[in-house]
Formats: structure tokens, sequence, C-alpha cells
């Protein structure tokens, strides 16, 4: 890389200096007599800096952090400048190129050894310092090759240097930024922060990256109006004082943990059973969207999005004033697209929230494409107060939620919420008590063995889509038979099942499931109609823990029935999927099979099942 010569390569981490701590503009006097006309850009500091690099070189103009034909050069900003306000109030022909990444430097904040702050700000402002494996995100801007002594001027306090940027996409940029050689670490004000902060979002910068300058301590200084924020707030409209301060020090492994994460604002369904389908969501605490208010809605005809509930759904629109208050989710990056599948109809938009104690966190939300408005149905508001409630929002807020007409409706007419209500009674035995040691409700999920059909990858995805295989193991004293029940009314069920005998042993797969799915299995299982009955068993896993699973078996009485070519295909095609004992396989190869009894839907989910 290119480098100034009277502008040596930094390494505040090993403690190198400048031998002098002057600027470009405070160097000696040039004589340009030898340096060629067509280097002269106009007369002003870039002339300077063009000639020092020419006369101390004696180089070609190559160097590609500026263009002088095209008469620009590239900067890449880290701190304040990421602002487009605040860079245009000294370099308005700044247009913003892209973003990317510095290498191996970690951003710092602080100010010269010789000054006691910013002269600028009251605290530090950022500057770049080297630490291998740690990237500082930016922007790189294009700005007009004479503005480059503006630039300077702005940034008094630091040193130029040359680095390079690897943009996000995929190419690299060679840029002029700025650092401070001679650091004394201190903390930024807020409002300086702030200016950070803004200008990432502004840009689209990573939600962990935003989320690290969120958690940088600052200095607490809400009363001081410097002139650069009187500049800015005059060029926003907007006041920049507001104090953003957090409680947390950022790090290295809280890092790592964001890039893996995400925040998501939940206000309307969500205040409450979105563990019905996000099991992981962690509750980081309750926050309210200032700036928006409380509105609800329909799709109109013209959507594909459906709408199972009797009524309008919430979204949020901008009002100056109103205030929205929800909960703020912690979620892996994982479950990001299904999080996205669920709010069918609804858009998604990064926000600024504001927490508890004051601080600020960069959130997902959702917001209605296109509605009609509509009033609630009672049984979705009062799903959205419970939530409310549940999460200790405010009471007044709690009041303007009920105070929320509704139109009436009262029956569940959402599928998923007749099984949440169905799930409580399963794992309580619709008397309240818990009773089942394989149900683990405060983490939502169970362990299930399975041994028939359902060893099938395949054909359990289909009931419970949730599911995680834990381990093969085995069901001691049981043997695997298969039978055939009819009911009263004519209608005939055959399956696996499982009875008591001495010394025999019943191979499957044991399966972690997400709670809200258990409803399904047991209608798989027809447990209504009486064929199958849940129980508890003790399974051996392959690694000498045994653990407590839900299993299924056909209530007595029942004949024998042999299972059909399909069924126990089925079976074989599952026990060989989990690698079962040879041994165990070649016995289900060996059963004797019986007439085709599987129609309707469930032939087709049979048949995908035993496709390569």
């Amino acid at each position: 890389m290119l480098a100034f010569p009277f502008y040596r390569k930094l390494s505040i981490s090993d403690g190198a200096r400048l031998p002098n701590r002057t600027s470009v503009r405070q160097q000696q006097p040039v004589s340009y007599s030898t340096v060629p006309k067509e280097s002269f850009v106009t007369q002003n500091a870039i002339t300077v800096d063009i000639a020092c690099y020419l006369k101390q070189t004696n180089n070609p103009l190559t160097m590609s952090w500026f263009n002088k034909e095209e008469g620009y050069f590239l900067y890449f900003s880290y701190g304040s400048n990421l602002d487009s306000t605040r860079i245009h109030l000294n370099n308005p022909s700044a247009v913003a190129v892209g973003k990317g990444i510095l290498k191996d430097y970690d951003l710092a904040f602080g100010t010269l050894s010789s000054r006691k702050s910013d002269p600028l700000w009251t605290g530090g402002t950022a500057t770049i310092v080297e630490k291998k494996g740690v990237n500082v995100w930016g922007v790189v801007w294009k700005i007009d090759l004479a503005a480059v002594s503006n630039l300077d001027r702005q940034e008094d306090v630091y040193l130029p240097k040359e680095v390079t940027i690897e943009m996000t996409d995929g190419t690299s940029l060679l840029c002029r930024t700025y650092q401070i050689d001679l650091l004394t670490v201190m903390a930024p004000m807020p409002a300086y922060k702030q200016v950070c902060i803004e200008g990432a979002r502004e840009h689209g910068l990573p939600d962990y990256y935003i989320q690290k300058l969120m958690a940088i301590q600052d200095n607490g200084d809400t009363k001081t109006l410097t002139p650069t924020m009187v500049k800015m707030a005059e060029a926003k409209k907007d006041i920049l004082t507001k104090d953003i301060s957090t409680t947390h020090i950022y790090n290295s492994e809280m890092a790592t943990e964001l890039e893996e994460c995400f925040h998501y604002f939940g206000y309307g369904n969500h205040l409450s059973n979105i563990h019905l389908h996000n099991k992981n969501a962690l509750k980081v605490g309750i926050g309210k969207l200032v700036g928006y208010e409380l509105h609800f809605g329909d799709f109109p005809a013209s959507s594909s999005a459906k709408n199972c509930w009797k009524g309008g759904l919430a979204s949020i629109q901008e009002k100056p004033g109103s205030v929205v208050w929800g909960v703020i989710w912690k979620m892996n990056q994982t479950d990001l697209e299904k999080l996205d599948r669920q709010v069918m109809g609804y858009r998604a938009k990064d926000v600024t929230v504001e927490k508890e104690d004051g601080g600020l966190i960069s959130c997902r939300v959702y917001q209605l494409s296109e509605y009609i408005p509509a009033t609630p149905s009672t049984k979705y508001k009062r799903m959205m107060v419970d939530g409310a409630v549940e999460n200790s929002l405010p009471k007044d807020y709690i009041s303007k939620l009920v105070a929320i007409e509704d139109n009436g409706q009262t029956g569940a007419v959402d599928a998923t919420l007749v099984d949440s209500e169905e799930t409580k009674k399963i794992v309580t035995n619709g008397d309240g008590v818990h009773t089942s040691k394989a149900i683990h409700q405060s983490e939502g999920y169970f362990l299930y063995f399975a041994y028939g059909s359902n060893i099938n990858s395949k054909r359990f995805s289909v009931s419970c889509p949730t599911s995680q295989k834990v381990a093969v193991g085995c069901l001691k004293e049981f043997c695997l038979e298969f039978a055939i029940k009819e009911q009263t009314s004519g209608e005939k069920f055959v399956g696996a099942t499982i009875e008591s005998r001495l010394n025999a042993s019943t191979w499957g797969v044991v399966w972690r499931v997400d709670l809200t799915e258990l409803p399904k299995l047991d209608r798989q299982e027809h447990i209504k109609e009486k064929f199958y009955e849940p129980v508890d068993v003790s399974v051996d896993l392959e690694n000498g823990e045994s653990v407590i699973c839900r299993t299924y078996r056909v209530l007595q009485p029942y004949s024998p029935f042999p299972p059909s070519v399909l069924y126990k295909s089925v079976i074989v095609i599952g026990a060989e999927e989990h690698a079962l004992p040879a041994a165990y396989i070649e016995t289900l190869r060996s059963l004797p099979e019986g007439p085709e009894h599987t129609v309707g839907p469930m032939k087709s989910y049979y048949l995908e099942a035993t496709k390569n």
C-alpha cells in the first residue's frame, strides 16, 4: 500500500507514534518549482498534499484513493461522518458509494493526549486501533478532490492514512481515513454517540454492529450544546442531546452473540403467544416505540394474505407524539425466515425502541403493507390485553388497550390458538395439574419415542415439523406388534403398537418436539377416537442414559393384523435412516405383510416417505 512519506503507518497497540504531531497545513512550505504543472488541481491544501507526495517520492500520480482526471477522492468514515447530515456540514459534495469493513481494526474513543477533549464535542471521538480479527464497519464517500482540505480541517486532531476497505459487493477500495495517533481513551458524549448510531442505521450497517455502537459507554453529558450540535440540529430540525447511555460495556463475546441474533419488537399478538411458533425467543424486556400509533386493520380483497381472525389485526402508523408499547424479544437469525412467514401481509422495518432504562435498541418490527380499517375481535383484543398485563406494560397503556372498541367476536378462530388451549389441557390433564415427566413445560418441549412409521423423518415432519432427533433408543421389556381395531361406527384403525414381554426390546427414535405440536400428534394417533392412548416410558439411549418419553400404544381390545407393504416400507426405511441395529432391521424386513389398508392423505404421506 502506498502512503505519504510523512504519514507513517500507525500502530497504537504497539505504541508507535509520529515524531512530529503537525498536520498537513502545519508542514514547512513546499517549493513547487520542480512539480509538474498538471499536478495542481486547485490552489488549496490538496495542492500541498499532491505536491508533497510527488516531490518526496518522485512517483507518478497513481494513488487510487483519489482520481485526478475525474476530480474526486474516496473517504472511509466510521464515526460521526457516517451521518450524512454531519458530513455535509463541511463536505457538501460527499456522495455515499456504499458500506464496507476495515479488517483487523477495532473502534475506540478518545482524543489527543495533549487535549482534555475533542474541540467539537465534549468527550472522546471515534478512532481506529489495530486489532487482529476485528472489523470496523463504515461508509465510503466520494468527495470532490478540491475539498480534501475541508475534511482535514474537520479532522484536526487526527492524521490521515490510507486503508483498504472491503465493500459488501466483494470489491476492495483504497480510501483515505483518519486516526488519532497519540490516543487518550475517553468516553464520547451521548450526542456524539447518537450521531454515530443514526449514521449506521441510515446506511444499513449490520444490526450486531449497531448494537455494538449502542452498547458503548458514554460520559453522560447531556447538558452541553456544542456549535456542531447546533448546526446539526438546524439541519435535521431535531435535538441531538437525548441521553442514550446503556448499562452494558461491549466486548468480543457480545459481538459473536449479536451476529447470531436479532431483536424483534412485538406489540400485537406477540405480546403473549410468541412461543407458539418461536420457542427460542428470549424476552429482553419491555420498550416503547416513540412516534408511532397503534392501528387495526384487515387485508384488502386483492391481498393474497389470509386473516384467521374475525376482525382487525394490529399494526403501527407513524404519528409524532404517540407511543406504542411492546415486548423486545431476542431471537436467533436462523428463525428470521420463519418469523417473516408468520406475518404474511406485513412488511418488515427497522426501528429504534426505547427500553425501560432509557437506553435505545435497534429492533425488527412489522407493519401491515396494505389494509382497510377494521376493529379487532374480542378474542384478539383480550389476548393483547393479557399479554400487556403479563409483561407489566404501563397501566395507562393497558387501560388504553382495554378501551379499544372490538367487534364482539369471541371465538378462537386461529387454529394455532386452538392448539395452544388444547396443549394446556393435555399438559395438565385438563385439571391444571402437570402430570407427565416427558413434558418439559417451562422449556416448551416434550420427548417422544417413535417406534412405528414416525421413526421415518419424512413421515414425522408432516405432523411435527419442529421435531429434532435426540438419539436412537431402546424400550426394554416391550415387543413390537401390529393391530387392527374396529369402532362401533364401523371405522377401522390399523397401526403399530407395543406390548409388555419379558426380555423383549423395541428399538426406535427419541424426538424432541415443540410443545405446541402435541395436539397434532395426539390427533394423528386418534386419541379422541380411543385407538391409541399416550403413555410415559423409560427409554435407554445409546450413551447409556435413560430418558422419560411420551409414546402411544393401541388400546385393548384389538386384533393382530399384519402391516401392509407400504406401511412396513415406511418403518424399514426409517430404521435404516437412523441406523437401528442390523438384527432389528432384519426382523422388520421379515415381518409378514397384509392387505393395503392405507387410504386418503395418509397414503400420499407414506408414499412420499418411501422416496429416495
